[in-house]
């Protein structure tokens, strides 16, 4: 039962990590697209709210980590309820 719940515990941290740097390569893929724009490029992303972006990713970080530690716990749980 143990070894299941590291094998799990091991995927599910994958996933959030993944998911980590899927944002952050959203992120990044913005930020190198506003340095090389012109100064009215930059100021039409702005008024555009191109930005936007960074808070969803904020959120989908936030989101995965929260399901993660909520499945931690759970897998917690059951083990220290099943020994």
């Amino acid at each position: 039962m143990l070894t299941f719940l590291i094998v799990v515990a091991v995927f599910i941290g994958l996933l959030a990590l993944a998911g980590t740097l899927y944002a952050g390569k959203q992120v990044n893929a913005s930020m190198e697209k506003m340095d090389v724009a012109s100064p009215e490029e930059q100021e039409r992303l702005l008024k555009a709210n191109y930005y936007k972006n960074a808070n969803s990713n904020i959120k989908l970080m936030v989101m995965i980590y929260s399901i993660l530690v909520l499945i931690f716990v759970v897998g917690l749980l059951i083990y220290v309820f099943m020994s």
